[in-house]
C-alpha cells in the first residue's frame, strides 16, 4: 500500500521583512563607517609618525658620524642658499652643475638633498619611509624610481619638509649641529633680541597650499592628513602629532603661499616670512 508523504513548503521573506533587514544594515553601516574611517585616518597618522621616527634615528646616526652635524645640502651652485631652505626635494636630475674651474665632463647637480645623503650612505635603508601613507598628492612609484635610478630630467620629492638650516636668526644661520641649532629670527632682526623659542623642529608633514608665483613653482596643493593634523620630528628624535586647530589664521600650520597673512617681516635673504611663521609655531608649541 502506497504512503502519502506530507507536503512541505518553505516560506520566503516577505517584502516588509527584507526592507526591515536592509534598514537595519543601513543603520549599522552609517554607525560603523565613520568609526572605520577614523580608524584608518589614525592608522595613517601612526604610520607617518613611524616614518618620521625612523628618519630621526637616521639623522642621529649621521650626526654621530659627522661631528654632530645634520645632513644638509653640500653641493649647491648658489652658495648663499646652500642648505638654507626647508625642502621636500630629494633628487634633482634637471639642474646642470658646472664645476669650478669648468670641466667638460658635466654631471647632474643635486640640491636640497639632506635626506638623499642619508639614503646614499645607508643611514636610511628603505626609501619608502620618506612617503606618508596619507600623501595622495604624490606619485609614489615615480618618486621611488627616481631615488633608485637617478634619471635625468626628473626632480623627486618626498612627503616631508626637511628643515636643513632654514629659519634661524642671522647669527645662527650656519648652525647645523644637533643640540645647538640656534634660535628663530624673531621680530627684531637688527639687534636679534628675540623671545622666540630655540630651533627644535627639523622635519614635518608636507602641508602647503601653493605658491604666489605659480609660473615659477609647483603650485600643487599638498596637504597630508587633510591638513588637519601635522606630524613633527624634533631634533631630539621624538615625534609629535598635533591638530591644526586654527586654520586660515596666523596660527594655521599649513604653508599658505597664496594669501596667508605674514605677521613677521624677515629682512634677511635666507628666510621666507611664511615659512618662518610655520616653523616658529612648531618650535614654540605654546599656543
Amino acid at each position: 500500500m502506497g504512503s502519502v508523504g506530507k507536503s512541505s513548503s518553505r516560506k520566503g521573506f516577505t517584502l516588509v521583512e527584507l526592507l526591515a533587514v536592509m534598514a537595519i544594515i543601513s543603520i549599522l553601516a552609517a554607525l560603523l563607517l565613520p568609526a572605520i574611517g577614523k580608524a584608518r585616518f589614525q592608522a595613517r597618522v601612526v604610520a607617518c609618525k613611524s616614518n618620521l621616527s625612523q628618519i630621526g634615528k637616521a639623522i642621529t646616526m649621521y650626526s654621530g658620524d659627522f661631528n654632530g652635524m645634520m645632513p644638509i645640502d653640500g653641493d649647491c651652485m648658489l652658495v648663499a642658499t646652500a642648505g638654507r631652505l626647508a625642502t621636500d626635494e630629494v633628487y634633482d636630475g634637471q639642474t646642470l652643475y658646472t664645476p669650478i674651474p669648468p670641466n667638460p665632463a658635466q654631471r647632474k647637480h643635486l640640491r636640497g638633498l639632506g635626506l638623499l645623503t642619508m639614503l646614499e650612505n645607508h643611514y636610511i635603508g628603505n626609501p619608502e619611509v620618506l612617503y606618508c601613507p596619507a600623501d595622495d598628492s604624490i606619485n609614489r612609484n615615480r618618486e621611488l624610481d627616481a631615488l633608485r635610478n637617478f634619471p635625468n630630467g626628473v626632480i623627486a620629492r618626498c612627503s616631508y619638509f626637511y628643515r636643513q638650516l632654514d629659519c634661524r636668526r642671522t647669527s645662527d644661520a650656519s648652525k647645523g649641529r644637533l643640540g645647538g641649532l640656534g634660535r628663530n629670527p624673531g621680530i627684531d632682526q637688527i639687534s636679534e633680541n628675540s623671545d622666540d623659542a630655540d630651533v627644535r623642529a627639523i622635519a614635518a608633514d608636507r602641508n602647503f597650499l601653493g605658491y604666489r608665483d605659480a609660473a615659477g613653482f609647483d603650485a600643487t596643493v599638498r596637504t597630508s592628513h587633510d591638513g588637519t593634523t601635522t606630524n613633527i620630528l624634533f631634533e631630539d628624535g621624538h615625534v609629535e602629532s598635533i591638530l591644526n586647530q586654527y586654520p586660515n589664521t596666523v596660527n594655521d600650520l599649513r604653508l599658505d603661499m597664496l594669501s596667508a597673512p605674514n605677521p613677521r617681516t624677515m629682512t634677511t635673504g635666507f628666510f621666507d616670512a611664511e615659512s618662518a611663521r610655520v616653523w616658529v609655531l612648531l618650535d614654540n608649541r605654546q599656543w
